[in-house]
């Protein structure tokens, strides 16, 4: 089905607010090399909540921990890590100016240079709107109509198309394409029942750019191949595809005109009144807009447990209940539907590199966790083959904490995907955090897809 303009462009009327400046914030990064050090990190996050500070990666001993700090709090959170013995160093010294220079716009005679040469605005090179996105996807549909069909699974608590892709052969290119691998013996085979479909989904916390120019760039070298090489058909002869480059278009979008660092979607509760919240929690006296649900605390698997919150203006709200959101639900009923069909699922996400196993509650594991983890160390050492990039292998719990009502952990113990993955693309200890150049995304994308083509590769058919 087509996407057409129109279906852009109508979208609720959100409350105007203006742009959001980081201005004098720098980002601390922490190196914890003591359980005692974590506690009070732990500390400083409980008795931080409203001032200001944004964890972009939880205190943990694997790994270091980033802290985005505001101008009038840094003496003072500095001081607290000095009398703890807590080791940092400051990674970005004015977030504002860092933000400034990610993600440089595109002239109108560049734009229209683009468009006439490709056909699309997309480059690669840079971190792209949704409405780019989107018509890179119509371009998609009607230029490969044969490879490529859009599935519209509904809209975004703003209006907006929620859109998802599905890459294959049709029934007949199939048994051609794929007759070399046949079994001679066998007059009949029901191929389109065999062959097993990867969910790949992005944009879920809407800062995280580089989810969705992964996602779209792995579309791109599916269906066109890198330098015009045209569709990947050994992958597309062992699976098919569904790829969803945005499943939070409104928080994606904010993030771009309003709060380049906004995490959570832009959905509004019926019955939220500013002056209850305001009340029921201290930390937000004086805030008047709690708007939106992390998309990745609001699935049906252990909701509200382990980080998340019940606060709406905190960035881990898990929702007033288990898939309150259009988009969770869009994403879960589609999965649901297709149960039996889809063999992996991948979220992608940023950042930290790290590839993360479902668990069955906080700690415990699946029984075939160690099927899931050798799946996962296999991808990343296809991945680390490429460009020397590294990523460890465990659940949320072993390498950062526990956390409930993740989308990976409902796809495997719900719609019983057998190989579920939450994937933090880069960076990792670099400089950059939320704000990778675009510089950096083709050769992310690539190694994301040599990770992917390595799990299709091991994947056995069956019904």
């Amino acid at each position: 089905m087509a996407l057409t303009l129109s279906m852009r462009v109508k979208k609720k009327p959100a409350k105007k607010s203006l742009k959001k400046t980081y201005k004098g914030f720098q980002l601390l990064r922490a190196f914890l090399d003591a359980q005692w050090k974590v506690r009070e990190m732990l500390d400083l996050q409980e008795e931080g909540q409203g001032s200001g500070m944004i964890w972009w990666t939880q205190p943990s001993l694997n790994g270091s921990t980033d802290l985005l700090v505001p101008p009038d709090l840094l003496v003072d959170v500095k001081d607290y890590m000095k009398s703890s013995k807590i080791v940092f160093d400051v990674v970005i010294r004015d977030l504002q100016k860092a933000i400034s220079y990610e993600n440089p716009r595109l002239s109108k005679k560049q734009r229209l240079e683009l468009e006439q040469l490709r056909g699309h605005p997309m480059t690669w090179r840079r971190y792209h709107r949704y409405a780019d996105i989107l018509r890179y996807l119509e371009y998609l549909q009607h230029l490969h109509s044969d490879l490529v069909e859009l599935v519209p699974l509904g809209r975004s608590s703003e209006g907006l198309p929620l859109v998802a892709v599905k890459v294959s052969f049709p029934s007949s290119e199939t048994e051609i394409k794929g007759s070399n691998s046949k079994d001679p013996k066998k007059k009949w085979q029901l191929r389109s029942r065999m062959k097993p479909a990867v969910w790949l989904e992005a944009g879920v916390h809407a800062r995280e750019w580089i989810a969705p120019a992964v996602a779209s760039w792995i579309l791109h070298a599916l269906v066109e191949g890198e330098n015009g090489s045209g569709a990947d058909y050994e992958v597309l002869k062992q699976a098919d595809f569904y790829i969803m480059p945005v499943l939070n278009p409104d928080g994606y979008e904010h993030s771009h005109t309003h709060d380049r660092l906004w995490r959570k979607t832009r959905s509004r509760l019926q019955d939220q009144s500013d002056d209850y919240y305001v009340g029921w929690f201290p930390w937000n006296w004086g805030r008047t807009e709690c708007v939106g649900t992390d998309a990745d605390r609001n699935w049906d698997f252990h909701w509200g447990e382990q980080d998340s919150s019940r606060d709406p203006c905190a960035d881990t709200y898990a929702g007033p209940h288990p898939f309150s959101e259009p988009e969770t639900r869009a994403v879960s009923d589609f999965l649901a539907e297709h149960r039996g069909h889809i063999k992996v699922y991948l979220s992608l996400h940023a950042y930290s590199q790290a590839w993360l196993v479902p668990s069955s509650q906080a700690y415990a594991q699946f029984a075939d966790d160690g099927v899931l983890m050798e799946m996962g160390k296999l991808a990343t050492a296809a991945l680390a083959d490429m460009y020397g990039t590294k990523y460890q292998v465990g659940t949320a719990a072993e390498i950062r904490q526990p956390a409930s009502g993740m989308s990976h952990d409902w796809a495997k113990a719900r719609a019983g995907i057998k190989f579920s993955y939450h994937v933090n693309l880069r960076d990792s200890y670099g400089p950059y955090g939320f704000l990778l150049p675009g510089s950096q995304i083709v050769s992310t994308a690539r190694e994301t897809w040599q990770a992917v083509k390595a799990i299709v590769d091991n994947l056995s058919p069956g019904p």
